[in-house]
């Protein structure tokens, strides 16, 4: 609240039209302004160490050390838990393989992934980037905190409202699912109207 009252009346005003607008046009609007989706679209020069239809990873132009990779999704999602799960999967995998490199070629003696989720977690540009960072002895980069004492009972608690909506979730999922007996009737059906088409030597 204390972050809108500083905006000026004519700001509020782009937000509300902004708003309104339909969620297409809303999308359109931020892959313009966004320039993780101007480097996937080529509007924007870099260095490619990976690119598919989906994904693409750069090297970073202001490393935190070197060999700094970074990998996002082509189409514009802002937060870790937008992305569809075909991506976040092909995500990490590619993360795997140039991490495995990055130790081969650069002789790293550590890797850091890194996620800047939100705002209060440092995320600068609002596209999802998933940072690969080589680490050496010495480099300077930190990524310590200051360890806070907290209550067994206050972790009970955040513990089992996590347990519960998991396993709401993954009740969700099962009910969802196709049975396996469903699944082979319908390809026993897909075999007999597939024998129509099949020519006789």
């Amino acid at each position: 609240m204390q972050a809108q009252e500083k905006l000026t009346k004519e700001q509020l005003e782009q937000i509300k039209k902004f708003q309104e607008l339909p969620k297409e046009k809303q999308q359109e609007i931020l892959e313009q302004q966004c320039i993780f989706c101007q480097i996937s679209q080529g509007k924007v020069d870099t260095i490619k160490v990976f690119e598919d239809f989906d994904m693409l990873a750069v090297l970073d132009i202001n490393p935190a050390s070197k060999g700094h990779i970074l990998i996002f999704p082509k189409k514009h999602y802002q937060l870790f838990f937008q992305l569809p799960d075909s991506i976040r999967n092909k995500l990490f995998e590619i993360a795997q393989k140039i991490s495995i490199y990055l130790v081969n070629i650069l002789k790293c003696e550590g890797i850091n992934l890194y996620v800047a989720n939100g705002a209060a977690a440092g995320q600068r540009v609002p596209h999802f980037v998933l940072h690969v960072i080589p680490r050496f002895e010495n480099d300077g980069i930190n990524f310590d905190w200051q360890s806070q004492k907290t209550d067994k009972k206050e972790l009970e608690k955040i513990a089992k409202l996590l347990r519960e909506n998991l396993a709401k979730e993954k009740k969700q999922k099962q009910e969802k699912a196709v049975p396996k007996e469903q699944i082979e009737k319908e390809q026993q059906k897909l075999e007999k109207e597939l024998k129509k088409f099949r020519r006789v030597p």
